[in-house]
């Protein structure tokens, strides 16, 4: 399902690329467990790709190709299959995440302090708390150190949690 980013232009895609840059050469990138060792090995020019001219819709389809993933995971209740849609929640989630981070980086740079949350995708489950923070302004700056500080465990976002929920932002 596409994501419509209102601000991903040039300038906010600058601004991403020295995020990403800045994780891949530094704190390090999120790779998900999901990804086999292959996956691990394309991953990251394959965001970098999307950062520079794509978005969510097409860097899903080039994660989606055969032995990106691994066939199956472990987790609390042992093994079980990756689910089929698992590329896709990694492109949407992750290229969000550094739209969010190079927006607030871009805002900040321009002389701004906040953003404002709104629905980027639809979705067919919208979680409340998701939803209660549509139309909120956040401070870019604290959500931009939330997510540079949790850019390996994106579970202990707290400024703006669930990603993968559709909500995004957009310069206030």
């Amino acid at each position: 399902m596409t994501f419509i980013f209102s601000d991903l232009d040039p300038t906010t895609r600058e601004h991403m690329l020295n995020e990403f840059t800045d994780d891949l050469h530094g704190t390090g990138l999120y790779i998900s467990p999901r990804l086999s060792a292959a996956g691990i090995a394309r991953y990251p020019a394959a965001l970098e790709a999307a950062i520079v001219g794509g978005d969510a819709d097409s860097l899903g389809p080039d994660l989606a190709t055969v032995g990106t993933f691994n066939a199956m995971e472990s987790y609390s209740k042992g093994v079980r299959k990756v689910r089929s849609d698992a590329p896709q929640m990694l492109a949407e989630g992750e290229f969000n995440r550094y739209y969010v981070r190079g927006l607030c980086a871009r805002v900040l740079a321009e002389g701004g302090g906040e953003v404002e949350v709104y629905r980027g995708r639809e979705s067919g489950f919208h979680r409340p708390g998701s939803d209660a923070l549509i139309g909120q302004r956040l401070d870019a700056r604290a959500l931009l150190e939330d997510l540079r500080a949790n850019a390996l465990t994106p579970e202990n976002i707290s400024v703006l949690p669930d990603v993968n929920s559709g909500i995004t932002v957009k310069a206030a």
